[in-house]
């Protein structure tokens, strides 16, 4: 099979489809020897954030000598970057393990989702490959998510709490908790970074799961010193109950990036009292140096407004998208925004955050089935006062922002890392043609 003919099968799986079982990847995972049985990893769950968290925790146990894998969803361009060995996308040998997987598939006469099919890719790649320790991320909640085959993790950590995917993990925070909580194991620990209702779910499961853990807020914090735009760092002061404070760089911005930070460091913390070497300067010049692409990331070109990127796709995650642009060097410029969503998502709350703070709004739709209409995203945006223009597709959306935004302004691309992806993918052509139509 070919890589276009793997992504055909990938694709005809559905990506949003998700059942309340694991019995067919836990029979395809045994019948390739359970390669996740024999990886020591870090379990992460949570509504947002938990990619930052894993993306963090690699580049530090990366930088101190440690083989790493790295499993996170979605991904922005290629399928392939969501397993990473040592830092980089499973590219080399991608279609030799997604082959055993698929034959073990066959042989068993089971049939995976798109999602548990990734899944088993990665954890026979990362077994495959030998590495020291997985970082590994849910997909979609976490009780009835494919990674939770793991049967002990090192630690499991949620980051937060918030409404997303209502239809599939509950209504309310304490019904979307009850699920994040499902990767808390028996006798073994959880760091929480979740407030609200959901946090005092986390901790009863914790109780009755007789599992250790360590709270935001009440046995651990941080706040940032300083924040540069030029630098993209931000210095962290992290305080863990009844210890020294420690002052560490965090090479991703945004005020949302400060509990982040501290799940972190509780990590690292744990890590190390279980045997892990992390020394503090490797630490930090890792933690200096996250690639999190996507995640209020800034592009700068000679002759043009900037462009910031967050894949912000939930009201809660727009709403601290918005709070770390209040706090940024583009508090008082003129803000372009090119917004586009899933149609299953709140866009209609997301859009009414963004209108107070966007002199220009750019709509755009999303190549697929699930993208919402142009014309639902209009109607969320019938109180916008600004000008707003709508595009067929990401690219033109850009070009015309391009055009349309001073230099000393700035164009912020969200609601959809899907739009994110779309605009990485091609931003260097509109670009170079913006240049030269200028």
């Amino acid at each position: 099979m070919t890589y276009e003919g793997f992504l055909k099968n990938l694709n005809a799986r559905g990506m949003f489809r998700i059942r309340p079982r694991l019995n067919a990847i836990r029979k395809v995972l045994a019948a390739l020897g359970n390669p996740q049985d024999k990886i020591p990893s870090i379990h992460i769950a949570g509504t947002n954030g938990k990619g930052s968290v894993a993306a963090a925790l690699e580049s530090v146990l990366r930088g101190n000598g440690y083989r790493t894998g790295l499993y996170t969803s979605p991904h922005l361009i290629d399928v392939r970057e969501r397993i990473q060995v040592n830092g980089s996308p499973l590219t080399s040998g991608f279609m030799k393990i997604a082959s055993r997987v698929l034959k073990a598939e066959k042989r068993t006469k089971t049939s995976l989702t798109y999602f548990e099919l990734l899944t088993a890719i990665a954890f026979v790649s990362f077994a495959t490959r030998k590495v020291d320790i997985a970082i590994v991320e849910c997909g979609l909640g976490g009780l009835w998510d494919a990674t939770n085959v793991i049967k002990k993790p090192l630690m499991s950590i949620i980051t937060s709490i918030g409404l997303d995917h209502t239809e599939w993990l509950g209504k309310d925070e304490y019904q979307i908790a009850l699920q994040k909580a499902g990767i808390i194991k028996p006798l073994g620990h959880v760091i929480s970074g979740a407030r609200g209702p959901g946090k005092n779910v986390i901790i009863r499961m914790a109780r009755e799961k007789r599992a250790t853990i360590d709270q935001i807020d009440l046995n651990f914090k941080a706040d940032s010193l300083t924040t540069s735009w030029q630098t993209n760092k931000q210095i962290i002061h992290f305080l863990y109950t009844g210890e020294k404070a420690q002052i560490v760089p965090f090479g991703l911005l945004g005020t949302y990036q400060i509990d982040n930070s501290a799940l972190v460091m509780v990590a690292l913390r744990k890590l190390g009292q279980i045997g892990w070497k992390i020394k503090p300067v490797l630490r930090d010049r890792a933690l200096s140096h996250i690639s999190w692409p996507g995640r209020l990331q800034l592009l700068r070109f000679r002759g043009l407004a900037p462009i910031l990127l967050d894949g912000a796709h939930n009201p809660a995650a727009m709403q601290s998208l918005l709070h770390s642009l209040e706090y940024s060097t583009f508090k008082n410029v003129q803000k372009t925004f090119i917004f586009s969503s899933f149609k299953d998502k709140d866009f209609t709350s997301m859009a009414g955050m963004i209108t107070r703070f966007a002199a220009l709004v750019c709509l755009c739709t999303l190549p697929g089935t699930r993208g919402a209409s142009l014309e639902n995203l209009r109607s969320a945006f019938l109180k916008f006062r600004g000008q707003l223009q709508l595009f067929h597709a990401p690219q033109e959306a850009l070009s015309s922002a391009l055009r349309d935004t001073p230099q000393d302004g700035v164009i912020v691309v969200t609601g959809s890392l899907a739009l994110v992806g779309e605009i990485l993918r091609t931003k260097d052509q509109i670009v170079k043609q913006e240049k030269a139509y200028a």
